[in-house]
């Protein structure tokens, strides 16, 4: 989430570019696992992204990634599934990924990631 009050740092700005860039054009002529729900783009992303960005000193999540990369506890107990979660110095970038052919992501989807977080 992103407040127009927020000022982000260098670093997530660069972050919420690339992956717009990844959306709009990678992703676009990337070849697809139609094997897959959501064709590979979870994999594919998480792929470029750690071939971008850990080479600059970020640390990008493994799959299925449970404490947001840092050994962190949720407060219910419960652990959530996260799929991808990129630090560095001065940002936390944390990202569902949907990629269902003919449907968008849903209100629910949008909750749900925002009550990961939460917890």
């Amino acid at each position: 989430m992103i407040r127009s009050e927020t000022v982000l740092p260098t670093h997530g700005l660069e972050f919420l570019k690339w992956c717009y860039q990844f959306v709009n054009d990678t992703w676009q002529h990337a070849d697809r696992d139609n094997s897959l729900p959501d064709q590979g783009f979870e994999t594919e992303l998480r792929t470029r992204a750690t071939l971008r960005f850990a080479p600059a000193g970020w640390r990008v999540s493994q799959h299925r990634e449970m404490h947001l990369t840092g050994n962190l506890q949720p407060a219910s107990g419960v652990f959530h599934e996260i799929d991808l979660v990129a630090h560095c110095s001065d940002v936390v970038a944390v990202a569902e990924l949907k990629n269902r052919i003919g449907s968008p992501p849903e209100k629910n989807d949008v909750i749900v990631f925002f009550a990961k977080l939460l917890d």
